[in-house]
């Protein structure tokens, strides 16, 4: 199963209210408020998805397009969230536990920058049909 079937499974309604789920339970019970004040972007993205979700249709109702439009902004929001949230509890939760210090700035850029390509092709793939890995 490829990355992009798990996000197009996984971006629906409950899928984004089980990960704004757990990114509100991390970023109350994170000790370090750097690292919880951090989760505040992808929090926002996914009350916003689910927001507009919610109204999608009343939306298509009464504005011509806004379903393609809906679909393909609220999966790029989501996958923008589910990469944050991840390279957040991640790369900076996990591995400070592991190591007992602050995760150097380079490989968490080097994490997050190789996790936020693979969530813009999946995106690519999944809503515009641009396959960027074919020769």
């Amino acid at each position: 199963m490829g990355i992009e079937q798990v996000l197009s499974q996984s971006a629906s309604t409950l899928g984004a209210l089980v990960l704004l789920l757990v990114a509100l339970t991390a970023f109350l019970f994170l000790r370090d408020r750097k690292l919880a004040r951090s989760l505040i972007a992808p929090i926002v993205c996914l009350a916003l998805f689910v927001l507009t979700r919610s109204f999608e249709p009343w939306l298509v109702e009464r504005v011509p397009g806004a379903a393609e439009i809906v679909r393909v902004g609220g999966f790029a929001v989501f996958a923008f969230a589910l990469v944050r949230i991840v390279a957040t509890l991640i790369v900076d939760g996990i591995l400070h536990r592991w190591y007992h210090r602050e995760t150097s700035k380079i490989i968490r850029d080097v994490i997050s920058a190789t996790l936020y390509f693979i969530a813009a092709v999946a995106v690519l793939r999944v809503t515009f049909k641009i396959d960027v890995t074919a020769t």
